[in-house]
């Protein structure tokens, strides 16, 4: 899945590449020498057939697809981070997951299950028996911190907001996580990492870790 989403990504920068240039073999003004005759309008495909054979023949598209097939790859191992600050202390805080409904929840017999505006918490219907483990996954220290943390909890989802997920699977042989939208930090409010975050009740304690 993962080469063919590469094959289709190189073609189509390839395409978008070549049709930049492509001006070049159509739109250059040359002034007029002598008779004139007729244009004959080069075939666009042609063009682009033509420019790709080029580049095929000097090594350029070769390197071309090099470059994009490793941004791409290295995009997907190691997605762009959050900036989030290390915790300086240890210390703990309560959220409440609840939410207010922006509209009306209504079954098919025509009855509601609730109404807009409704203050909904979701832990009323359903527990949160995963914590989640939030970290900085560049800093050692925090990396070391949520593998001995996983072992006492094995539920545990280890989450980055930096780092390279990919990397760190390999190498200590366990999945990690990446919170690539911000989701997740932005639903638990992480405000430091390393973070615990575990259900307390009908809330969500939030531990942040000095280390």
């Amino acid at each position: 899945m993962l080469k063919s989403k590469i094959k289709s990504l190189v073609i189509s920068i390839g395409l978008i590449f070549l049709s930049a240039n492509s001006s070049s073999l159509m739109a250059k003004d040359f002034g007029v020498y002598g008779q004139t005759y007729p244009v004959v309008e080069v075939s666009f495909i042609d063009a682009i057939q033509a420019k790709m054979k080029q580049m095929v023949d000097n090594g350029e598209w070769e390197a071309h697809k090099k470059k994009y097939v490793k941004e791409t790859v290295d995009g997907l191992r190691r997605p762009k981070g959050h900036v989030i600050p290390h915790a300086v202390s240890t210390k703990s805080r309560l959220i409440d997951p609840s939410i207010i409904l922006e509209m009306d929840i209504q079954l098919p017999d025509g009855s509601f299950v609730a109404r807009k505006g409704d203050y909904i918490n979701p832990l009323k219907q359903d527990s949160m028996d995963f914590p989640l483990i939030f970290i900085d996954g560049d800093d050692e220290k925090q990396v070391a911190w949520a593998l001995k943390k996983r072992k006492e909890k094995p539920r545990s989802y280890i989450i980055l907001v930096n780092g390279s997920w990919y990397e760190l699977s390999v190498k200590h042989k366990t999945k990690f996580w990446f919170d690539q939208t911000g989701e997740f930090i932005n639903r638990f409010e992480i405000k430091a990492t390393p973070s615990f975050v575990e259900q307390e009740g009908l809330r969500m304690r939030i531990d942040e870790i000095g280390l």
